[in-house]
């Protein structure tokens, strides 16, 4: 952040001082392409990261993806009657002993 502040005040001390001085200059073909030579050579103003950035858009995808997860899901119980007790009781009644060996292991 401390070199686009400096960039920035840079870049607008010199806007400034070109606009209070533009009345005393001529500018040519030569000047422009003085001007543009200087500006090619400045390069990007800041090289830093912003993590916070890359942060918040992985966050707010991630959401959206989540949401729109829940939502799918939430569709498919509505449409085939998800009733966990229902297939509990449904599977401790047609084989005790399967039920129990399962929850013996925990799976």
């Amino acid at each position: 952040m401390k070199f686009f502040k400096k960039d920035h005040m840079k870049l607008k001390k010199a806007f400034i001082r070109a606009y209070h001085e533009k009345e005393n200059t001529e500018t040519g073909e030569e000047w422009q392409m003085n001007v543009m030579r200087h500006i090619r050579l400045l390069g990007p103003l800041s090289s830093e990261i912003n993590y916070v950035k890359l942060f918040d858009q992985f966050v707010w995808r991630f959401a959206t993806g989540a949401c729109f997860l829940a939502l799918i899901l939430s569709a498919y119980a509505l449409q085939t009657g998800f009733q966990p007790e229902y297939e509990l009781a449904k599977l401790f009644i047609t084989d005790p002993m399967d039920f129990t060996f399962t929850q013996y292991f925990g799976i």
